[in-house]
């Protein structure tokens, strides 16, 4: 049995609505406007940290560069420096007398 839509006559509002809606969706579902959208992926470039020491523990970093166990010794050097200690390092890494 068909439905009271089915028997119904479109009137001329309805069909350009209808038609409006079907090139709309053609197009949005084309393969040209998906070329459209698609965006090109790109790899976020890193940024180049500069890894400098706080003045006067260049040889405390460099000391600290030869333990494996410290991951920064950068950080843990402007640490060291922020709450207050003292470098008893030399420029080349070796003890001050």
């Amino acid at each position: 049995m068909k439905s009271f839509w089915q028997f119904r006559e479109e009137t001329e509002a309805e069909r350009k609505r209808r038609e409006a809606n079907d090139a709309a969706l053609d197009a949005e579902n084309s393969f040209d406007a998906m070329d459209d959208r698609v965006v090109p992926y790109e790899k976020k470039k890193k940024k180049k940290v500069d890894e400098k020491a706080p003045p006067g523990f260049e040889g405390t970093v460099k000391a600290m560069k030869k333990h494996k166990e410290i991951d920064n010794p950068w950080a843990l050097a402007w640490y060291m420096k922020n709450k207050g200690y003292k470098s008893h390092k030399t420029k080349d890494g070796k003890d001050k007398k």
